[in-house]
């Protein structure tokens, strides 16, 4: 069943022009894709996966960049550390660029929640991929980004 969604409706969901929620629909899916079912099951389409996650990571509404940048960091916590080495720069250039996106005309709680989730990323990208990463880079930027201001867990 998780194949059918992934190879028939994911590609109607994220079609040029589509509806921002079913974008968002879309990431969802992604989303859960990569935490619960995770590279054992998806590797082949790990890849395409990332694309997706990294194109709305970057969108220029905030809730697309929401739900895209949590898909980002449990990427960071459920890829293998030596298939993560082959994405590291392009996460860690990406976070820093989600990261450094200004306000638009959300509210500023909604735009400071989607700034924790990067903060949140970049942890999980610290935490997981330490190995295989500039850890001193890392750790300075992610400590530059807080205090997280909306989330509470």
């Amino acid at each position: 069943m998780c194949n059918e969604v992934y190879n028939n409706i994911l590609p109607l969901v994220f079609k040029d022009g589509q509806r921002l929620k079913l974008y968002k629909f879309g990431i969802f899916i992604i989303d859960d894709i990569v935490e619960h079912l995770g590279y054992n099951l998806y590797g082949n389409k790990w890849k395409e996966i990332l694309d997706i996650l990294i194109k709305f990571t970057l969108h220029d509404k905030f809730f697309l960049r929401h739900a895209a940048v949590w898909g980002i960091g449990k990427f960071c916590e459920n890829t293998p550390n030596e298939i993560f080495v082959n994405y590291k720069d392009l996460i860690y250039e990406i976070l820093i660029k989600a990261y450094n996106i200004p306000k638009g005309k959300e509210k500023k709680r909604l735009y400071d929640s989607q700034r924790d989730n990067i903060i949140s990323a970049l942890g999980r990208y610290i935490k997981f991929q330490f190995p295989v990463i500039d850890t001193n880079v890392a750790l300075v930027s992610w400590l530059d980004m807080l205090p997280l201001i909306e989330d509470d867990e």
